[in-house]
């Protein structure tokens, strides 16, 4: 099996930045879509949840290529997470 940096690479060659990127956007969105079905519980809950980790492993994997494709280094992502958890915190904190 290829490494994720390798396999992105040649999505990218093979398909083209702009069809990378729209895949990641459909996604996104398909997990936007299996979040909406566990929270209604059209199914069973085993099956929405069953959708729900498969469309955020496809999401997960579309972000990291976004992240491969912009050069976007791990050290700003960090930074960002941290400043993003401090924001919630507060946010939180107020509403208590």
């Amino acid at each position: 099996m290829m490494e994720d940096n390798e396999l992105f690479a040649l999505a990218i060659k093979k398909k083209g930045k702009r069809d990378q990127i729209d895949q990641c956007i459909e996604e996104l969105n398909e997990l936007a879509v299996a979040l909406s079905h566990l929270r209604r519980s059209d199914r069973r809950a085993a099956d929405s949840l069953a959708e729900v980790l498969e469309e955020i492993t496809d999401s997960q994997l579309g972000i990291d290529e976004m992240i491969y494709m912009f050069k976007i280094p791990q050290d700003k992502l960090r930074q960002m997470r941290i400043f993003k958890k401090e924001k919630l915190e507060v946010a939180l904190i107020a509403l208590q």
